[in-house]
């Protein structure tokens, strides 16, 4: 089963649209988006990633319809990704809540939150930053930090 498929999906504002055939894509392989600055690429993550509705189109996530309507259906499937952003943006506050965030919003039990949040921190080698705050890291460190974020999610 694919994780993805975009059925003729379209993304417009102002003078720009994004176009999409047929895609699919499948669980488990690796997809490259390429192309020139302003060519769509950042808009196909966001449809993707469900951050973005599409102006046309129907964008399928394991195997189900998004219904853009449904908010409780739609934060469902949207809970299930992960989306890295290229410029991430960590909250005021230590390395550890940073990264902890997204569970607590998920209604995670505290000793999962705390185990899972330790096992990523010592995955990417975060323990000497993990009680700093967040806006005192270098880029390279904030990276870190938002991969982090993204990965104690668990997402698929």
């Amino acid at each position: 089963m694919s994780a993805y498929r975009l059925n003729r999906v379209e993304r417009s504002w102002d003078d720009f649209v994004l176009c999409t055939d047929d895609v699919c894509l499948e669980r488990g392989a690796i997809h490259a988006v390429t192309g020139s600055n302003g060519c769509g690429k950042t808009s196909l993550l966001r449809v993707l990633s469900l951050l973005d509705r599409p102006s046309a189109g129907q964008v399928y996530f394991g195997g189900d319809a998004v219904d853009y309507d449904d908010g409780a259906g739609w934060l469902r499937q949207r809970r299930r990704i992960a989306y890295l952003m290229q410029q991430p943006y960590l909250f005021n506050m230590n390395v550890y809540d940073n990264i902890a965030y997204g569970l607590h919003l998920r209604h995670v039990p505290s000793v999962e939150i705390r185990q899972r949040v330790r096992e990523v921190i010592k995955r990417l080698e975060l323990e000497p930053f993990a009680r700093r705050n967040a806006h005192t890291l270098s880029g390279g460190e904030t990276q870190r930090v938002a991969l982090a974020r993204t990965l104690v999610l668990d997402t698929e």
